[in-house]
Order: structure tokens, then C-alpha cells, then sequence
């Protein structure tokens, strides 16, 4: 707790004006106020490095190295992890600041008011402030929208804070009175004004502990996720006297030896077997039992690195599954060999598909499809879990059923051969074809088409879904699917955790073509669109869902994102006259949108019906510029991790 409250000044200290002469100040005031500008930029740079300071303050960390600037008056820090930070040390000035303090249950108090918020512990929070147009606080408390959002900060009197003082209101730096290095005693020195009080953090050179994930393909999303039975390999970075790897339980953890010169070393990390990880978590949490810990001690001083760590199962082959009368489960479908019958196994890229049934993919062939005819069943499945199968489509894959269709896609990379130019699936049943679904795929969206069309108003589909998908979207696309002169009856559609991008070059202008579901005639029972990332993917006024009549939404958790100007208004949903009577609708998030531009979750904004909350425009970019369509990095900042989807 006194390291914690030790280091606030470095938080408070980026609100002081540096360098300035308090009589000039006093005598041009417009001076000062042009200078908030400056005092903005370091304000959002400080909160940009919240999480890392919590980390530093919370001790598991130390200073690798502190280097004083002269210049910009700033303390240059690296850390045990080469984590770099630049600290402000301020001068008494007329910058006024809020006073920011914790109580004895470790809350974060400002300006003498009890928040109520967590400083410390595993529910903390990182308070991030920012100044509104007329430089008055402003202060989100658990720094990231989700529960609180901007509010302003206040007084004694109950009168905004403003960052610009006057004669009658002096701030400057009343929490922080001067940061010292000792690179004698090996400590940097931090005097409390308030009190007096000098804190020193230690600075130990050949201190480091460090977990390289970089370029480690099984580690996504903040996880390193290793088949149950297997392993996976890490490069760590270890420099003391003694070097500790502490697992979750079940796991085991080897450090190999440390090159003397580098420091760096191999730690070989094994995942439980499936049958004694029964019953324990499956999937990475905040919980202290999928964290991964490596610690290093120089003397008395410590140094901790952590990771996440989850368990997969690993398929080498699900023919081999299928075929010992096992189930598959792809979504809440059942696939096994009582059902369907004799499974066919894919090793040839000409393979014939004739008659249907359910075929499993070898990985490394890569399958052009010509088939012809039409199919009631049409089950492929890639068949190792590690690797996408590849089915490159040369024709339409036709449906017709009679019983219960079913086509399936799952574990699989589908694109059209260059010289097809269709929609992937043509649907030619008179009826209500029953499920078709992609699980699991990476898929390439037709040029100028959607993937599956339908004008005839006998047909549709009854069940629709796609889920745990990557779509990429040409600039040109029209979407998924497409029935705009069909009056028919759609009963479920899904969109689910799926990642779908637009790859034009940043910048380029977007066409307004992108279609989730495109049937201004239809009847649309119930469709749910929830945890989708969307990368620039645009649409005209009839939105990514049209119907004519919509019964039932739910949406939740989407993250729709632009990085460039937008063509015109969207919206993710456009019902007809006649609007649905139930929903869900909430925590949907955007950015950015240009002036005069805007985003809705309905057209047009109307919403005539209750439970539903509009899209919320994101203050900072929800990626912390590490969005890179290029590497297939789309993984949310911490502060929005609840939103988009999360594909292994």
C-alpha cells in the first residue's frame, strides 16, 4: 500500500505546467491558456501508460534503468520487462489539479470525495482524465466507459475544477515537491509536498524478467493457448540470482539454461493432459489459476512477468473421431455416424463430391470445386483442428432437400478460384432449406455478389448462421445474403463472433454496398448480431440488416470500427413499416465517425420499441493503434475487451 500511494505523484505530477515564470503568467493569462494545449498532450499520454504505472506500482516490477532529461525536465524509466516510461516532474506554476488520494480501505478519493472505486487489489481501477473544450477535469473512474464514463471533477464548493488557475483560484504542483535519482544508493526519491515524505523505489540494473510472446503463434489475444498434451516454447529474458517459474495447476514449466551473454532462455511450457483437466477452467480468465508467473530476485528485490495461459483440445484427425461413433458438435449441430452415415475422407484436389454426405478434408490438399447437381447433405469439415482446410470454390454449391437439409462448413479457408464470379450457394429447394452454417472459417466474400442469393419467394432458409468466422470483404462485395424481391420467411439468422474487414489500402474510399442479410420484402423472425468485429465495412441506407418486417433482435458487444471517411449514414439494423416487438440491444460501440456522419443501430434512429440502447461513440481508439488487417491483428485494447469478437 505505501509503494501504491508512493508513486500517485507520478500521476499527478503531468497536470504542472513546466518552465514558466509565475509573474509573467500573472500578467498574461491568454499565454497560459494557450499553453493547455501542451498540458492536454501530456495528460493523454500519462493515460495511455496507466496500466503499465499500476503494474509498476503494485511491486512487481523494478527500475531497470532512470535517466534524467535536462531538457524536458522528465525521468526516462525502463523497467525489469524493457517496458519504457517518461516521468514529469513538475514546477509550482498556475496549473490547477485535482486532488487525488487514497483512503484507508484503499478507494480512490478526488478532491476529498470517496469514489467508491478500488485503487489496489484484483477489482482496481485506473482513473483517466481528460479536459472538455472550456479546460475544465473531466474524470472516467474505471478508466475505460464501461460503468462510469466522463464526469467532471469538483470542488470543496461543489465548482468544476478548471486545469487554467487565476489570481483567485492558485493550483500548481500541491502533491509533488521534487523526484530525485541517487544512482549512488541505487533509488529513486520521491517527496510527498503534503507531508514531507520520502519514498524510494529501487533501481536495479541487471535485473530483468521478461516473457517474449512476440512471433509466438500460440499466443492470441493476451493467451498462450497449448493443446492439452502438448507444449508450447517461449523465449524469456532472466538477469539475477535466482530465477522461479511458478504454472497453474496441472501445468508444468521448464526453464531451460541461460546464455550467459543474452540472458535469454527457453522456457518449455506443458498443458495437462484432457482427462486431468477435466472439470478446471477451458478458457483464460482474470483468475489467478490460468496465470503463468516468472519471477527473478537480485538481493532483496524482485521482478515478476506473467502470462495467460489455456487449454485446447487438439483433433489431429475428426474423421478418426467421427468414424468411432464419436459426435462432432459444430454450434449446437450434432455430426456423427448414426446420423449420417459413412463419412468420405478429401486427399485429392479434384475431388467429386456427387451425391453429398459428409466429407473430411485432409489439411495441406487444397480442394477446387466443380461439382454439379445439388445436395440435401453437404457436411466438410477440415480435418485437423490446428490447420484451415482449403476448398476453393470454382462453382456454386447447389441445395435442394427433401428431409432436413444441411450444409455445413467447418474448419475451413474458402475463396473463389480466380476465374468464378457468383454467389457461392444457390439455394433451388422450394422450400425452407433447414440449417446451413459456416463455424470456424476463413472466408473470402464474392466480388459484386453475396455469398448466397434468393429472389424466388418459396425459398429461404430457416436456420442461417455464421460464427467464429474471419470474413475478408473485397471493396465490392455485397455481403452475405441477398433476397431483395423475395417475400419469404427467414425464421434464424446468426452473426457471431465474427471478425469481418474490408483490405482496400487505408484510405481508399468505401463503397456503400455491404450486406448482412439485404431482403427489404422478407420476414425476418429473429436475427442476432452480437460480439462482431466490423473493419471498415460500409453500407447504404438499407443498413447491414433490411427487412420488412424484423420480430426479434438481439445485438450486443459489437465493435464497429473506421479508420477512414465514411461515404454516408449507417446503421446496423432497417426494419419496415412495421418494427420488432422484442429485443435485446445494448453495449454496441463505434469509431470513428466524421461530422455530419452518423452511426445508428436502427435507421434513421427510430426505435419503437423498448429495450434498446444506442451504439456509443468510443473516446480513444478502441485498438490503441495496434490494429493491423495486414498481420490479422485485431485484438481490442484491455479497456475494450468485452467487445468484438475473440477468435482463437
Amino acid at each position: 500500500m505505501k509503494n501504491f500511494k508512493s508513486l500517485l505523484p507520478f500521476l499527478l505530477m503531468v497536470f504542472a505546467l513546466v518552465g514558466c515564470d509565475t509573474d509573467d503568467l500573472r500578467n498574461d493569462v491568454d499565454e497560459l491558456k494557450n499553453r493547455v494545449e501542451s498540458l492536454e498532450a501530456q495528460v493523454t499520454a500519462i493515460n495511455e501508460n496507466m496500466n503499465v504505472l499500476q503494474v509498476l506500482v503494485e511491486g512487481n516490477k523494478t527500475i531497470k534503468s532512470c535517466v534524467y532529461d535536462e531538457a524536458t525536465k522528465t525521468y526516462k524509466l525502463v523497467l525489469s520487462d524493457d517496458t519504457q516510461l517518461e516521468l514529469y516532474q513538475g514546477e509550482d506554476g498556475m496549473a490547477n489539479t485535482p486532488e487525488i488520494t487514497i483512503s484507508d480501505d484503499n478507494k480512490w478519493v478526488i478532491n476529498g470525495t470517496p469514489t467508491g472505486v478500488d485503487a489496489t487489489g484484483a477489482d482496481a481501477a485506473l482513473p483517466k482524465f481528460k479536459l472538455d473544450d472550456q479546460n475544465y477535469w473531466m474524470v472516467d473512474l474505471d478508466g475505460d466507459g464501461t460503468v462510469y464514463g466522463y464526469d467532471y471533477v469538483y470542488n470543496e464548493a461543489g465548482d468544476k475544477v478548471q486545469a487554467v488557475a487565476d489570481d483567485a483560484n492558485v493550483g500548481g504542483d500541491t502533491f509533488f515537491e521534487s523526484v530525485n535519482y541517487n544512482e549512488a544508493e541505487g533509488f529513486l526519491e520521491v517527496k510527498l509536498a503534503s507531508t514531507g515524505t520520502t519514498y524510494k523505489l529501487p533501481v536495479v540494473p541487471t535485473l530483468t524478467c521478461k516473457i517474449n510472446t512476440e512471433n509466438v503463434e500460440e499466443y492470441k489475444n493476451g493467451v498462450l493457448t497449448v493443446g492439452y498434451g502438448l507444449s508450447a516454447e517461449l523465449e524469456v529474458e532472466v538477469q539475477g540470482d535466482n530465477y522461479f517459474v511458478t504454472a497453474p495447476f496441472g501445468w508444468t514449466a521448464v526453464l531451460g539454461e541461460v546464455d550467459s551473454d543474452t540472458h535469454k532462455a527457453t522456457l518449455t511450457v506443458y498443458a495437462p493432459k484432457e482427462e486431468a483437466a477435466a472439470g478446471t477452467l477451458s478458457r483464460a480468465t482474470a483468475d489467478n489459476s490460468t496465470d503463468l508467473s516468472l519471477q527473478v530476485n537480485k538481493g532483496g528485490y524482485w521482478a515478476v512477468a506473467k502470462i495467460q495461459v489455456q487449454g485446447l483440445t487438439i483433433i489431429q484427425s475428426y474423421k478418426s473421431v467421427y468414424d468411432e461413433g464419436e459426435t462432432i458438435m459444430v454450434g449446437d449441430m450434432a455430426i456423427n455416424k448414426a446420423t449420417y452415415g459413412d463419412a468420405k475422407y478429401v486427399n485429392t484436389s479434384d475431388y467429386d463430391f456427387t451425391g453429398g454426405g459428409v466429407f473430411f478434408i485432409a489439411p495441406g490438399v487444397e480442394v477446387n470445386y466443380k461439382g454439379t447437381g445439388s445436395y440435401e447433405t453437404l457436411i466438410l469439415i477440415g480435418d485437423d483442428s490446428r490447420e484451415k482446410s482449403t476448398f476453393n470454390l470454382g462453382a456454386q454449391i447447389k441445395l435442394n432437400q427433401k428431409n432436413n437439409g444441411a450444409l455445413v462448413c467447418y474448419n475451413l479457408s474458402i475463396q473463389p478460384i480466380s476465374t468464378f464470379s457468383s454467389t457461392y450457394i444457390a439455394q433451388n429447394g422450394d422450400n425452407a432449406f433447414e440449417n446451413a452454417m459456416f463455424y470456424d472459417c476463413y472466408i473470402k466474400l464474392p466480388s459484386n455478389q453475396t455469398i448466397s442469393y434468393i429472389s424466388t419467394n418459396s425459398r429461404s432458409y430457416k436456420n442461417f448462421s455464421m460464427i467464429n468466422c474471419l470474413i475478408e470483404a473485397p471493396n465490392d462485395t455485397k455481403g452475405i445474403l441477398g433476397m431483395k424481391e423475395s417475400t419469404a420467411t427467414y425464421s434464424n439468422v446468426v452473426f457471431k463472433n465474427n471478425i469481418i474487414y474490408n483490405n482496400s489500402g487505408n484510405g481508399v474510399a468505401l463503397q456503400n454496398i455491404f450486406h448482412l442479410y439485404d431482403g427489404k420484402s422478407t420476414t425476418l423472425t429473429k436475427v442476432e448480431v452480437s460480439h462482431n468485429t466490423f473493419i471498415n465495412i460500409s453500407t447504404s441506407t438499407t443498413d447491414y440488416v433490411y427487412a420488412a418486417t424484423i420480430s426479434e433482435v438481439i445485438s450486443e458487444y459489437n465493435l464497429i470500427y473506421f479508420d477512414r471517411d465514411l461515404p454516408g449514414d449507417c446503421a446496423m439494423f432497417r426494419p419496415g413499416t412495421t418494427k420488432p416487438t422484442g429485443s435485446l440491444c445494448d453495449n454496441n460501440i463505434y469509431y470513428k465517425l466524421d461530422d455530419g456522419k452518423k452511426w445508428t443501430m436502427f435507421y434513421s434512429g427510430s426505435i419503437a420499441f423498448t429495450g434498446v440502447v444506442e451504439a456509443v461513440a468510443c473516446d480513444a481508439d478502441p485498438f490503441d493503434g495496434t490494429l493491423d488487417i495486414e498481420k490479422h491483428q485485431f485484438t481490442p485494447s484491455a479497456a475494450y475487451a468485452d467487445y468484438g469478437a475473440k477468435l482463437d
